[in-house]
Order: structure tokens, then sequence, then C-alpha cells
């Protein structure tokens, strides 16, 4: 993730994080929360929250996220929900590899 941090950083938006010891300093925040978010970063007027899909047989099976208009930005409340919908992938790609 270093090597990518060090590379210039493209702009979609006001708001995107160019800044490589900024995008450091969230990606730390991300894997401390459990979460990751977006607001306006991609696209203005919409903002994002995902979660890892976690899965014994793909070390990193994915994510699974939602994008939703920045005028409802209570990010948190989506995630309780987009968690058990990763398991529920997740379990699904693990019946996958045993068979």
């Amino acid at each position: 993730m270093r090597d990518y941090a060090e590379r210039p950083l493209p702009r979609f938006t006001p708001y995107t994080i160019t800044d490589p010891a900024r995008l450091l300093r969230e990606l730390r925040a991300t894997a401390e929360r459990g979460y990751a978010v977006t607001n306006e970063e991609m696209s203005l007027g919409s903002c994002s929250v995902a979660v890892a899909i976690p899965s014994d047989g793909y070390p990193h099976a994915g994510a699974l996220g939602i994008v939703v208009r920045s005028v409802r930005p209570d990010l948190a409340r989506l995630v309780p929900d987009l968690r058990a919908a990763a398991e529920a992938i997740a379990r699904k790609l693990d019946e996958a590899t045993t068979v």
C-alpha cells in the first residue's frame, strides 16, 4: 500500500484524498473501525460505506459496500446489515471451496 500511496493520486472531486500521508491515516482508521467510508471523494453528492467479506477460503475475498446520497451521511447505521450480508457471502464462498 505504501508503494501505491507514493505515486501521484488522482483527484476525482475536491474531496478526494490525494495526500499520501492522509490516505495512510484514513487506511489506519478504516482498519481500527472495521469498515471504510467515503464522503464525496469519488463523485459529488454521494458517500459510501463498505465492509470486508470474511472468508477462510480466500485471504482477500472482497468487499461489500453501498453508495448513498450524501444528504444521508449516517453511514454507521448501515454497517450491521452490510456485515450480515458480507458474512452470508463468505459462507457461500466457503461452501464453494469445500465441494
